[in-house]
């Protein structure tokens, strides 16, 4: 506050005083969202032909370093930061639900949130359902790494007519369905054996949709879920697998690639928050990059590029300004 000062927005005791009253920051972000045409309220759905804009909800946490004893927050967290010796550290946990365009592969936050009590993933819970409505409006999908695949975490979010995009835990309990016949008495039999992703002669094969790596794909069941799944497996030259599924069967291919492959923007939301506008106040910090993030996209250098091939730098924006 006494930096703030310095740039004459107050005393310090003031601004003090202003940073210990509630502010509905989710509204804030909502309104400076919606003013500018980053987002569609219009419900967008993706489909092969992409007629409308596509959206979707991210969902993700991030690991701060902070010395000290009498930090709010303060605890052991997971940091998965290539640097991190051991991937359990003391810190400060923010996580942050953000709306994706991507056709324009840009993404904005809107809620931003401290781990203090809960962890981060009884912090998104009750947020996504308590605003599904709005939610519901930027997109029908949601999607996350593995830590958030929970039987009810998913059963929240099917209740709430949101679908899941994530990747395979490695005790996700999936199994074929049966296939054969009926033996004639009694019940005939749902499931056959688990699913064994290593051994892919009975999945549809996509040759061509990504290069040099394998993709294939089948519907499935989760035992723990309850719910059936469409699953898709990716294998590149070296033999390493990616698992990728969602609840939403209707969606191809491509567009679960497409949904799981851009999950990253988050990370560039992270990054520019860490590095430019102090992430240690998470929602004053990420309404400002916003708003600088829209000011970018609003001066792009040349009119005639393509918003989905630009490259938002906070760095030149603050040269900029």
């Amino acid at each position: 506050m006494r930096n703030l000062a310095r740039y004459d927005a107050g005393s310090a005791k003031r601004l003090r005083r202003w940073a210990s009253v509630g502010f509905q920051f989710f509204d804030l972000k909502q309104r400076i969202l919606t003013h500018k045409p980053a987002l569609s309220l219009d419900q967008p759905r993706l489909s092969s032909e992409h007629q409308m804009s596509p959206q979707a909800i991210i969902i993700e946490a991030t690991f701060l370093r902070k010395s000290g004893k009498q930090t709010e927050g303060l605890g052991w967290f997971h940091n998965g930061s290539r640097r991190a010796i051991k991937k359990l550290e003391r810190g400060l946990e923010m996580t942050l639900i953000a709306v994706m365009n991507l056709d324009q592969r840009a993404a904005y936050a809107l809620d931003g949130s401290q781990t203090l009590e809960h962890s981060s993933l009884e912090i998104a819970r009750p947020e996504l359902t308590k605003n599904s409505k709005y939610y519901h409006q930027l997109s029908n999908y949601v999607v996350a790494d593995g830590y958030y695949a929970r039987a009810g975490f998913v059963s929240d979010l099917c209740a709430h007519h949101l679908e899941f995009v994530t990747r395979r835990r490695k005790d996700a309990a999936w199994r074929y369905f049966y296939e054969g016949e009926s033996g004639g008495h009694g019940r005939p039999r749902p499931y056959a054996e688990p699913v064994d992703d290593r051994d892919l002669s009975r999945w549809d094969r996509h040759d061509g949709l990504v290069d040099h790596q394998t993709v294939a794909s089948k519907v499935v069941n989760d035992a723990v879920w309850k719910r059936d799944l469409f699953v898709v497996v990716i294998v590149n030259e070296t033999g390493a697998r990616g698992v990728l599924c969602r609840t939403d069967l209707t969606l191809t291919v491509a567009d679960v690639l497409e949904l799981y492959g851009q999950r990253c923007q988050i990370e560039f939301l992270f990054r520019d928050a860490k590095q430019h506008t102090g992430l240690g106040f998470a929602n004053a910090s990420f309404s400002l990059l916003n708003v600088l993030r829209l000011e970018d996209r609003d001066q792009t250098i040349s009119p005639a590029s393509s918003l989905r091939e630009r490259i938002c730098s906070i760095r030149s924006q603050k040269r900029r300004q």
